[in-house]
């Protein structure tokens, strides 16, 4: 009597490409190249500038030489801001671990200021008395409550906490809030942020937000 045998076909699960900072990004090395890249053409423009205009100031054309010194001036002025605007996005950029490492007031800055690069106008309150309101959030007319919480991994956020988030809207008399986390959600706090107008911003849609804002 023969055996069959039958060779089961492995299935490989496919895994939705997310944004995930565990470690630096491809789009944070290349904005750091970019800042680099920036400050030596900078560098050069200034140095090619400066030889020139001591040129002209040796021959005593005054002329030449003044408005060689405003074009220093102006270049200064661009390529300093540039670097200035790349330093803030850099300094945005965190990975995950880093995260959870922050004090609670440093990670509501941090928060604050992610916001305030995707449109939001932002105010950090004081910490204590602030009843549940971390950071006072507008933006197109509409004002929000924002709460963070640096939870670790597996420590998700559960529904009493969504039900004290909630009631901290109605104090402050909002009906849009934003809980923002370092981890996930329960169904049931899920539930009840989808009834009452809460945007839920997990540790994926944390790092994607912090992704984009490298993008910009």
């Amino acid at each position: 009597m023969t055996r069959k045998y039958t060779r089961r076909k492995s299935i490989k699960a496919t895994k939705a490409k997310v944004y995930h900072p565990r470690k630096r990004s491809y789009a944070w090395r290349s904005l750091l190249y970019r800042q680099e890249k920036n400050f030596t053409i900078f560098c050069f423009i200034f140095c090619v500038l400066f030889f020139i205009a001591s040129l002209y100031h040796s021959t005593n054309d005054i002329n030449i030489f003044y408005y060689l010194s405003i074009l220093l001036f102006f270049v200064g002025i661009l390529f300093g801001g540039m670097a200035r605007y790349h330093s803030s996005v850099l300094d945005c950029y965190k990975t995950m671990s880093e995260l959870r490492k922050m004090d609670p007031f440093e990670f509501e800055h941090y928060v604050g200021n992610l916001l305030m690069k995707h449109g939001f106008q932002v105010q950090v309150t004081q910490g204590s008395g602030d009843f549940g309101a971390d950071i006072m959030a507008s933006k197109k007319g509409k004002k929000y409550i924002v709460q963070v919480k640096r939870y670790a991994k597996y420590n998700k956020v559960s529904s009493p906490e969504m039900q004290k988030f909630l009631g901290s809207m109605k104090i402050y008399g909002v009906d849009h809030g934003i809980f923002v986390c370092t981890s996930a959600y329960t169904s049931d706090a899920m539930k009840i942020a989808d009834t009452h107008k809460i945007h839920l911003v997990d540790e994926v849609k944390l790092g994607k937000m912090i992704h984009n804002t490298l993008k910009k």
